[in-house]
């Protein structure tokens, strides 16, 4: 970093962006240890498998919510209903999709299990 600003001597941010070049960045060697780094959380933590069983599950109960409430506004709260535009479906599709936005966890499981009544998808 050093040898790039002394080489490039940028006064201001404009100088920065117009250098052409990455001015700040790893050594080769520490670019190394970031790579084993993040190939290692990938595996062993992103992609582990009961990470992903619990993400297919959390994908299955927002795709049965959005289906539900998508098929039958009735089951959406009053005041979303209203929002919803009465029969156009691309506007009650964004509608629904800002109602699951913006659920909890827990209030979307909870809804999940008295709109499908299954078992808890995450036990």
């Amino acid at each position: 970093a050093k040898k790039n600003l002394a080489r490039v001597k940028p006064k201001s941010v404009e100088d920065v962006h117009n250098a052409g070049e990455v001015l700040i960045a790893f050594s080769p060697q520490m670019q190394e240890y970031n790579r084993v780094l993040q190939q290692f959380l990938s595996q062993q933590m992103y992609r582990h498998p009961r990470v992903m069983d619990i993400m297919a599950r959390a994908q299955r109960v927002i795709a049965d919510l959005f289906k539900a409430y998508l098929d039958d506004e009735k089951l959406l709260p009053k005041d979303w209903r209203d929002l919803a535009g009465a029969g156009e479906k691309r506007h009650s599709a964004r509608q629904v999709s800002d109602f699951i936005a913006g659920m909890t966890d827990r209030y979307a499981i909870e809804q999940h299990k008295r709109l499908f009544d299954l078992e808890p998808l995450f036990r």
